[in-house]
């Protein structure tokens, strides 16, 4: 993910962007480049529609969402893992936005390197080395956590010297009642 520099509230003006009819911006993700053209943000009325704009311009190679908590674009590749990169923006054909969006690297965003997913057990067990200040455990997923995880985890919990209940909410016919 690439965070641009936060904007100031004169940055944030909607005046910025209306009158920007053929926008440009070179997005590189993954190491492929996306010069971005003829983006037209005149009926946008918020930084949500400016960012919902360049993310249709992007496809399905990355997102851009405006963070309002934190004053800036996020830029974030449709990817994950330890070869999911994105660059900062660079200036683009037509009227240059990359300034615009302070996502160039000489204004005070950052990039953040993908990463390797870590396990079910590993997050479980750098959580309690953190604190034993917990009781119980019950996982809530949009994704099934593997049976092997859920295994090697009740296993580390059940060997940990502080007692801690664990729970897991099961279809599978062969779990036990």
């Amino acid at each position: 993910r690439s965070n641009g520099g936060a904007l100031t509230s004169a940055e944030e003006a909607m005046s910025n962007f209306t009158g920007i009819t053929n926008g440009g911006v070179d997005f590189t993700i993954n190491g492929v480049s996306y010069p971005l053209t003829g983006l037209n943000f005149s009926a946008q009325t918020n930084l949500n529609g400016v960012a919902a704009v360049i993310t249709t311009a992007l496809a399905s190679n990355g997102t851009l969402i405006w963070n309002a908590a934190y004053n800036q674009f996020q830029l974030t590749s449709a990817t994950t893992g330890p070869t999911s990169t994105v660059a900062f923006a660079t200036q683009g054909a037509g009227t240059d936005i990359s300034g615009l969006l302070e996502m160039q690297s000489t204004q005070g965003g950052y990039a953040v390197a993908g990463i390797s997913a870590e396990t079910f057990t590993s997050a479980v067990q750098t959580l309690a080395n953190m604190s034993n200040d917990w009781y119980g455990l019950m996982p809530a997923s949009a994704t099934a956590i593997q049976q092997a995880d859920l295994l090697n985890c009740a296993a580390f919990i059940e060997g940990a010297s502080v007692s801690h209940i664990f729970g897991v909410s099961s279809s599978d016919p062969n779990s036990l009642l």
